[in-house]
């Protein structure tokens, strides 16, 4: 859901963005926040709610974003907590 905000900014409930490859088919990845308010003009957006981003292995979640489209550029600025699924961080004590 979006609402336009006076100042011509659009605020967006339940955002969803799909990233994908160059081929625009492939999805590598997704990022989600409770909401956030976009600038059109700008071509950014920012958030104080929870957000995530998965790619692949990788989840990032925290609370508040600033995303810019120019370079595709996400921080995600406070409670950062980044989880590899699957990943081997550390060899059993014995493996080569």
């Amino acid at each position: 859901m979006a609402d336009v905000l006076a100042d011509g900014r659009v605020k967006i409930t339940g955002l969803t963005i799909v990233m994908y490859d160059k081929d625009g088919v492939t999805v590598e990845g997704t990022m989600k926040a409770v909401d956030c308010i976009f600038d059109r003009n700008d071509k950014s957006a920012f958030s104080n709610t929870a957000v995530s981003l998965q790619r692949n292995v990788m989840v990032i979640t925290g609370t508040g974003m600033r995303w810019k489209s120019d370079g595709q550029h996400i921080e995600i600025l406070n409670d950062v907590r980044v989880e590899l699924k699957g990943v081997k961080m550390w060899k059993k004590l014995g493996e080569p």
